[in-house]
C-alpha cells in the first residue's frame, strides 16, 4: 500500500475522532444551537474559555485507581445511524476496570496473572 493510501485510510478512520474533542463539541453546540453561525470567532473564544474553566474545575485525573482507565464511547440512547456521523453522535465517558476485585485478591495472594487467562 502506498504512503498516500495509508494517510488517506488513517485520515478516514481518525478524522471523526479528532472532531469529537470537547472544545470542538462546544463550538459546534454554540454554532448550531445558539445562533453563533455568523459569529464563529466569538464561538471559538467562548469555547476556549469553557475549556479553561473545565481544566480549572474538572475532577483530577488522580481519582482513577490503578488498573482503571477512562473509555470514551457512544451513548446508547444516541447511536450513529442513517446519515448521522460519529461527530454528531453523543459520547459517554466511563471508567473501566481492567481487573475485578476478586482477580486482584487472587493476584495479591501470589498467583500468576497468566493463571487468570481462559484456557
Amino acid at each position: 500500500m502506498s504512503e498516500k493510501k495509508k494517510r488517506l485510510l488513517a485520515k478516514s478512520i481518525y478524522n471523526t475522532v479528532q472532531q469529537k474533542s470537547v472544545e470542538n463539541m462546544v463550538k459546534r453546540e454554540l454554532v448550531l444551537n445558539y445562533s453563533y453561525d455568523n459569529k464563529v470567532a466569538i464561538a471559538e473564544s467562548l469555547a476556549s474559555r469553557v475549556m479553561q474553566l473545565f481544566d480549572d474545575y474538572a475532577p483530577d485525573k488522580k481519582s482513577i485507581k490503578p488498573f482503571q482507565l477512562l473509555w470514551v464511547g457512544v451513548d446508547q440512547y444516541d447511536q450513529q445511524g442513517h446519515s448521522k456521523t460519529l461527530a454528531q453522535t453523543a459520547q459517554k465517558t466511563i471508567v473501566v476496570g481492567l481487573w475485578t476485585k476478586e482477580e486482584l485478591d487472587f493476584l495479591a495472594k501470589g498467583s500468576k496473572p497468566s493463571s487468570l487467562l481462559p484456557r
